[in-house]
């Protein structure tokens, strides 16, 4: 059999840095939206509350 190119070892952590990013990268995503609709509110003069306030900052998951 010839060798393909990488050796499973380095496939093992290619697949697990990338699964490190795709995460790191949605939740930056999901935290970004959730500071652009604060930005929102506030621009438009609406109240926000504690408790948003308090899952935005804290992370808390919905």
């Amino acid at each position: 059999m010839t060798n393909i190119g990488l050796p499973g070892g380095s496939i093992l952590w290619i697949a697990l840095i990338l699964i490190v990013f795709v995460s790191s990268f949605f939740r930056y995503r999901t935290r970004a939206s959730r500071h652009r609709m604060l930005e929102k509110l506030a621009e438009k003069g609406q109240a926000i509350s504690p408790e948003l306030l308090a899952q935005i900052e804290g992370g808390k998951k919905d």
